[in-house]
């Protein structure tokens, strides 16, 4: 009786084994390689997975990939790999034993890394290591808000704040016309201020020429002196290039009516317009 209880056990054992076997074999496989979409190369170590299923694999040194077992259905594709677009194909049919190659070209992306400030320390610092509050706005953001002026980029910096011309930040001083301002302007890290009103004059640089601007929330007297007492702007502008550069902006507008009856003061229609042009290029040394 206990050998017959063997044998309808194994019997069991070897019909499930079997039976997995046949149901493996009906599944399919999904291959392919990876390039860069530039260079040709492979891209070695791409993760490369099917939306919604644990199923995925990673390329080897030659780029290719290969994901055993997937079961029949249509499915979406992902390629991830740290530095590149993610690529991505949708369905993608599996059919029962069926090999399916399905490649990617992935295009190199730009990786966002923490920006380095120069003004908090006069060298240069990743920002989340220096020891004063800083915010940065980079080239990309002002391409994206497209100010006009340069205080118009200031006024989305928390902290900064505006009365007419004059500029503030955390309220470390008032409005003082004429008289200067306790925030230091600094152009290159060069000190800039109108040498009429002693007060900044924000149209003087295009913002189109600007690579980043620093804010350093805080008093920075002991390096920059008594100027620096209410905190330090640093405009930070874009290297010329080994080839001549030339920038073109053209903006232009109409105002609409006042709100209130008592602040319209004419009829016309009034307007705006403004052009910005900028030219570039290194001269050698120059």
């Amino acid at each position: 009786m206990k050998g017959r209880a063997v044998r309808i056990l194994v019997t069991l054992l070897l019909g499930l084994v079997a039976a997995g076997a046949q149901a493996q074999s009906r599944n399919g496989v999904v291959t392919g390689r990876v390039r860069d979409a530039k260079t040709r190369e492979p891209l070695p170590g791409v993760n490369v997975l099917l939306v919604g299923t644990p199923y995925g694999a990673s390329t080897d040194l030659h780029g290719v990939y290969r994901i055993r077992g997937v079961p029949p259905g249509v499915y979406t594709l992902r390629a991830l790999m740290i530095g590149y677009t993610p690529g991505r194909v949708e369905h993608v049919q599996v059919s029962p034993g069926d090999t399916i190659h399905v490649n990617f070209e992935l295009q190199p992306s730009v990786v966002e890394l923490s920006p380095v400030v120069v003004t908090a320390d006069k060298s240069g610092t990743p920002i989340e290591e220096s020891t004063t509050s800083v915010s940065v706005i980079g080239a990309r953001e002002l391409e994206q808000r497209a100010p006009l002026r340069l205080d118009k980029a200031l006024e989305v910096v928390p902290g900064v704040f505006f009365v007419g011309n004059h500029v503030n930040i955390r309220a470390c001083s008032g409005y003082s016309r004429g008289a200067g301002t306790r925030v230091l302007f600094l152009v290159d890290g060069v000190p800039t201020m109108a040498g009429d009103t002693g007060e900044i004059n924000w149209d003087a640089l295009p913002v189109m020429d600007i690579e980043r601007i620093e804010v350093v929330k805080g008093a920075a007297s002991a390096l920059y002196g008594s100027n620096a007492l209410g905190g330090v702007i640093n405009v930070i502008t874009r290297a010329p290039a080994g080839r001549h550069r030339t920038l073109f902006r053209f903006t232009a507008g109409v105002y609409d009516k006042p709100v209130y009856p008592e602040w319209r003061w004419t009829n016309r229609l009034l307007h705006y317009d403004r052009v910005d042009i900028s030219h570039s290029q290194r001269l050698g040394p120059v």
